[in-house]
């Protein structure tokens, strides 16, 4: 804390230092996440707006680690849900050649 400064050690500053740089990294991957689901979503939303097929998907699929739902099997499985939205998106735009 900044009232704390005067009273701290070189070591506790360097330590609240990495604790700061800690907090805003974790807060920055975090940002991160959102927008690439944010994206995720939108290419979804794209498709189905072009007449694709696809679904919206459920909060829990979205969020897996917030809403429960295995975050290995998300992972895992978040290259096809690309592929899927990415496809549709393709076959929208041939169909309209």
């Amino acid at each position: 804390m900044p009232w704390d400064y005067w009273d701290l050690t070189y070591g506790e500053i360097v330590e609240v230092v990495e604790c700061v740089v800690e907090n805003e990294t974790r807060e920055f991957k975090q940002q991160a996440t959102l927008v690439h689901t944010q994206g995720q979503l939108n290419m979804v939303a794209i498709g189905m707006a072009l007449g694709g097929e696809g679904t919206y998907p459920e909060l829990s699929e979205v969020f897996p680690s917030l809403f429960g739902g295995n975050t290995v099997e998300a992972k895992e499985e978040d290259w096809q849900r690309m592929l899927r939205g990415f496809s549709m998106l393709a076959d929208a735009h041939n169909a309209r050649r």
